[in-house]
């Protein structure tokens, strides 16, 4: 659904929009069943402010992805025993922390380019 790419003051609007065309659809059925979920989990319980990504920077969690890949390459195995996963976030936990702390003292960040190497 594209309601949280809507500006705040549109969304309602949008979403009016969306269940008229979703009471002439062919799959309406599952639809409604949808967009009544919606209604009730997104629309009453949480502010369109609260989930709108119309002027958000991060409209991915692409960061998320690249921290989820670093672990992974850590791991190496598909299904490691419980402490080779602990260890491997220790690890992780430990390269983070020092870049803050580099952050913090005024260092640069500076990446490596995958081409260079």
């Amino acid at each position: 659904m594209g309601l949280a790419l809507l500006p705040i003051d549109r969304i309602y609007e949008g979403y009016e929009i969306l269940k008229q065309r979703v009471t002439i659809s062919s799959q309406a059925k599952q639809l409604n069943a949808f967009v009544s979920y919606f209604e009730h989990e997104w629309m009453h319980v949480f502010k369109p402010s609260t989930w709108s990504v119309n002027k958000s920077t991060w409209r991915t969690n692409n960061h998320a992805d690249a921290q989820n890949k670093r672990i992974l390459t850590r791991v190496v195995q598909p299904h490691p025993h419980l402490w080779r996963f602990i260890q491997c976030l220790k690890q992780e936990e430990s390269v983070i922390f020092h870049r803050m702390v580099q952050t913090g003292l005024g260092f640069s960040s500076i990446r490596e380019n995958k081409n260079d190497t």
